[in-house]
Formats: C-alpha cells, structure tokens, sequence
C-alpha cells in the first residue's frame, strides 16, 4: 500500500513539473 501512495506521489509531482516547465514557453516565446 505504501508503494502505491509513493507512486502516485511522485506522478503526481512529475506531472506538476512538468506542468509548470510547460506553461512559462509559450509567455517566453511572444
């Protein structure tokens, strides 16, 4: 059960990473 609560910590941090890495581009870009 740890493990699993462990995974979806992390996806979940990868996933708000990535996320946030993602959405300065398009500002950056213009």
């Amino acid at each position: 059960m740890k493990t699993i609560i462990s995974a979806a910590l992390i996806t979940l941090a990868a996933g708000s990473a990535a996320f946030a890495s993602v959405q300065p581009i398009p500002g950056s870009i213009t």
